[in-house]
């Protein structure tokens, strides 16, 4: 593993530009960074030898398909490590849940559930709860509206060049059996090329790209990232309860403005504003709780923290 600051510029640009389109060749991110090909080719499978990059993503948009989020945290009772590990099992191999991540905090579990309907988010959360109530403090269901994500800032240190991707909030786009080929490929190795995809799916290259172009121009695809992880960024999450939000977008800005901030999610049945942050400290993290404490004293209300202590399962399609 590899931490930010075994980094050098050249490793967190080139980082930088895949975590923006991962599906960008090694040719045309050498030459906006006026570097070589071999070069660039070089230190991008160094930083997959060291599990700088884990792997490749398309970031899809479920709702386009016509499924529903939902957000589950748990507060756990003390228990022994056989049934925690069986209640987390549980979490991990549900295919209703698409991410199960520890918590310090309020909470100590979050999970994801993407399902196409509350019929079968029920159908879930009725045998979980059931099986597992006696360890289940409390819990907290909330709907997911939309989830934005920014590209990392903190790689090129410049937030005026971030790209935002919204998801959740898409209409329902018409997909046949070749299209979720393709998103069942692309979902968590983005970086394939278009000859490899077709071999995998049986459809012709230009099939593939005129597909892809389709799915990105629809909405389905959001974007390509990197699925980045180095040793010394930790993710924390902050949720505020307001007073107030009329001031919601300049929230957003000041969230873009950021360089540590990854995300904004929005949800019913929770907090008004809840922002993610990837940083190295918490001495970084709260920092940025003070600037938007202080920009926005009037609008809060109260507001609590967890922090991310290791995701359990990251689903992609």
């Amino acid at each position: 593993m590899v931490s930010l600051k075994d980094l050098d510029r050249k490793d967190r640009m080139i980082l930088s530009e895949l975590d923006k389109d991962c599906r960008q060749s090694n040719a045309e991110i050498a030459r906006k960074l006026k570097l070589g090909k071999h070069a660039v080719s070089y230190r991008i499978a160094q930083l997959e030898k060291n599990r700088a990059i884990r792997n490749y993503y398309a970031i899809i948009d479920m709702s386009c398909l016509g499924w529903q989020s939902y957000r589950v945290y748990l507060k756990l009772r003390p228990m022994e490590r056989d049934d925690y590990s069986k209640l987390t099992d549980y979490l991990v191999n549900s295919r209703s849940t698409w991410w199960v991540g520890e918590m310090d905090g309020e909470w100590n579990l979050g999970v994801v559930v993407w399902v196409p309907s509350h019929y079968e988010f029920e159908k879930f959360w009725t045998p979980f709860s059931k099986k597992f109530q006696q360890f289940i403090e409390k819990n907290l269901v909330s709907v997911y509206l939309r989830f934005n994500s920014f590209s990392y800032a903190f790689l090129s240190n410049d937030t005026s060049k971030r790209k935002k991707y919204v998801t959740g909030e898409g209409k329902r786009k018409k997909v046949d059996e070749n299209d979720l080929k393709i998103l069942n490929v692309v979902a968590g190795r983005a970086r394939l090329g278009t000859v490899e995809i077709a071999k995998e799916t049986g459809l012709s290259p230009i099939q593939v790209s005129y597909r892809i172009r389709k799915l990105i121009k629809d909405g389905v695809i959001k974007g390509f990232r990197a699925n980045i992880s180095l040793d010394d960024l930790t993710i924390y999450k902050a949720d505020f309860q307001l007073k107030s939000i009329r001031k919601r977008k300049e929230m957003f800005s000041f969230a873009l403005n950021e360089k540590w901030s990854g995300y904004v999610d929005e949800s019913i049945g929770f907090a008004e504003f809840e922002l993610e942050v990837l940083c190295p400290t918490y001495q970084e993290f709260k920092g940025i709780i003070e600037r938007f404490k202080s920009r926005f004293f009037s609008e809060i209300d109260r507001y609590q923290f967890e922090i991310y202590s290791r995701v359990l399962k990251i689903r992609y399609f």
